[in-house]
């Protein structure tokens, strides 16, 4: 790992210090203080839009992006807008836009209009507004955003003259019907994504509709009964492929005493049919102790839908690639669950949780296409039959325990697992299955350990075991057209996550986590490549983040930001020259904030640190990082 000092050592010292600090003191002052909101953490992590959001190959992930994960009609705004949540109106003002109705104290309408400009001829145009509807059961909702720049985002390039020109388009609309006992929803949606023409271009999405219908019914007639029923249609067309999909869902939930059962279909109809049914039954005793038995259910069948194996590859080689068409693909899928929780005292409980998966694939697989002469053109290569077969059993415990200051300790261990399958060569067409992957997660912490006023301080380590773990591979020297997944027989991950916070009134705000892991290949059994030893792919071993929030006057903010990532490698077989070094990304905003409007000066990554985030010498691409940026944002709310 490469991590340099200089101008950023500074910050990264007082990032330790401060957390560091925390831990003795909470140690000798035990006196329990209200955590803040895992949202608004969350929201406040991820206020320039990248950071707390690296994938790290299972190994962890921040418990504040597991809880936002929950938040799924947030989540959708924020891919709408970017990341427009840095004001504490536009969380209100997002959250309220997706309940059935606002708040009784609220007004009864709302709107954000949000005006960016910036370099690389940055723009952005956002309109957020919603509300309740003549003091009726209706409310509404609408979101407009439109964003174009240079090269702003991540982009891929073969030279350094091709920087994409992106372009962003996104409307939604939402009208809820909600009385005493019936709700209903319509919501229309039209995202597009385009980066330029003169730019290696992977990411483009097509323009695609969207309708969707939720219906309901509450009845609650008699004190322990409750019965809802909801029926959910969504349509989605694709304009320029014409295709068109359709999901349907009804879900019945019945609540007698206490006893909970839950009734779910599913059905997707496209190029792929998908059912899915889940059945979940819960009783609660007298003591708070929870047992419930969950079974879920999937079939999909899948009619000549062409996979596009090594798209990658093309646009750097120039040549058509070999196409794997899966004919007739038939998945069925059965998972069952039975969990019960034990309260030991009012300090502690206990939970353990039996997981049953069985898994079956059946297909015809059909290799077609050329590439250049290299394969048979526009023939069929090859016509196969796959079978395969996966069943398992994977445990789960949790134990908690409160101690007398309002804090907890937990012990969590659990298994899980990923399916199985087969990677394609290109140029021969030969198949090569790999296995399915389980890993044995152990992890033990603190959360909501509090010491001080105004100080919140979580901290948790955690080791995970992997069995076949897969590994992608893009491609080798001795085959450049060897592209798919293998497997490690075994393979390791370990680290420490510390998340420390201190709210002084609102007014004085530091924010800093820190995720420290070592990851590691422990043994091959593969005739392919020998990558033990290795580190996990795009898994830095040091990540942090230092934030800091000064309310300077009643109207003036300033916010600073320090995001560091230690250095990794972009693929498996770790080559020296593919190490993307480690970086240290500054910004800053100065925001003036009035009632009803609020102007931001803002610059992102404002030393111009140059990076790349991802980077083959092989196949002679990478992936620029952020530039140096700066812009002015406007906000209006009335």
């Amino acid at each position: 790992m490469t991590i340099g000092c200089g101008k950023h050592s500074l910050l990264i010292v007082l990032a330790l210090v401060l957390t560091w600090a925390s831990v003795l003191v909470l140690a000798l002052f035990p006196t329990q203080v209200q955590a803040a909101e895992e949202l608004d953490r969350y929201i406040a992590y991820r206020l320039w839009g990248y950071g707390n959001n690296n994938i790290t190959n299972g190994s962890h992930q921040s418990s504040i992006l597991l809880e936002a994960d929950r938040e799924e009609d947030i989540y959708q705004l924020a891919d709408i807008f970017g990341e427009p949540f840095d004001t504490p109106y536009e969380q209100t003002l997002a959250r309220s836009l997706f309940d059935k109705t606002f708040d009784e104290n609220s007004d009864d309408w709302k709107t954000n209009l949000r005006l960016e400009g910036g370099n690389a001829n940055l723009y952005q145009v956002s309109l957020l507004t919603g509300g309740i509807i003549a003091d009726g059961p209706f409310s509404m909702m609408a979101a407009i955003n439109e964003q174009s720049s240079d090269g702003f985002n991540d982009n891929i390039f073969l030279d350094d003259n091709a920087i994409a020109k992106l372009t962003n388009s996104a409307q939604r609309f939402r009208l809820n019907y909600n009385s005493e006992n019936f709700l209903s929803t319509l919501q229309y949606s039209n995202l597009t994504h385009k980066q330029g023409d003169n730019t290696l271009s992977l990411s483009d999405l097509p323009e695609r509709i969207t309708f969707s219908d939720l219906a309901g019914f509450e009845n609650v007639d008699e004190e322990d009964y409750k019965l809802n029923m909801e029926w959910h249609l969504d349509e989605a067309w694709t304009i320029k492929s014409e295709t068109h999909s359709a999901t349907e869902k009804l879900k019945v939930t019945q609540d007698i005493d206490r006893t909970f059962l839950s009734l779910e279909a599913f059905l997707y109809s496209s190029n792929v049919d998908t059912l899915k049914q889940n059945i979940r039954l819960e009783y609660l005793n007298e003591d708070g102790e929870v047992f419930a038995f969950d079974l879920h259910y999937k079939d999909e069948q899948n009619k000549d839908a062409a996979i596009t194996t090594g798209l990658l590859l093309a646009p750097v080689i120039n040549v058509p690639v070999t196409l794997s068409i899966f004919s007739d693909q038939k998945v069925e899928q059965w998972e069952a669950s039975l969990s019960k929780d034990w309260k030991f005292s009012s300090h502690s409980y206990f939970s353990a949780e039996i997981n049953y998966l069985n898994y079956s694939l059946n297909r015809k697989e059909l290799v077609v296409g050329s590439a250049n002469g290299l394969v048979d053109t526009g023939g069929v290569r090859r016509v196969t039959r796959v079978n395969e077969n996966f069943d398992e059993f994977l445990p789960e415990f949790f134990y908690n325990y409160e101690l007398d200051s309002g804090n907890s300790l937990y012990i969590e261990w659990a298994q899980s697992y990923q399916p199985g399958g087969v990677s394609l060569n290109l140029v021969s067409g030969r198949r090569r299955p790999y296995d399915e992957e389980i890993e044995s997660r152990f992890e033990i912490g603190f959360y909501n350990l509090t010491g001080i006023e105004n100080v919140n301080f979580t901290m948790n380590y955690f080791y995970s075991d992997f069995k076949n773990k897969q590994v992608p591979i893009f491609g080798s020297r001795d085959n450049f057209f060897d592209v798919g997944i293998i497997n490690a027989n075994s393979a390791s991950s370990y680290g420490l996550a510390l998340d420390f916070e201190f709210n002084k009134n609102e007014k004085f705000i530091i924010n800093s986590n820190i995720l420290w892991q070592k990851t590691k290949y422990k043994s091959f059994e593969n005739a392919f490549t020998n990558l033990e030893g290795n580190n996990f792919i795009d898994t830095p071993e040091l990540q942090a983040t230092l934030a800091l929030t000064w309310k300077i006057t009643s109207n003036f903010v300033l916010s600073l930001e320090e995001i560091i990532q230690g250095s990794r490698f972009s693929d498996a077989p770790n080559n020296p020259e593919d190490e993307l070094k480690a970086r240290y990304i500054s910004n800053i905003k100065l925001g003036y904030e009035q009632q009803s409007w609020a102007v931001y000066l803002w610059g992102a990554n404002i030393t111009d640190e140059q990076f790349l985030t991802y980077k083959s010498t092989l196949s002679d691409v990478a992936v620029a990082g952020i530039a140096a940026s700066y812009g002015l944002t406007l906000e209006v709310q009335f």
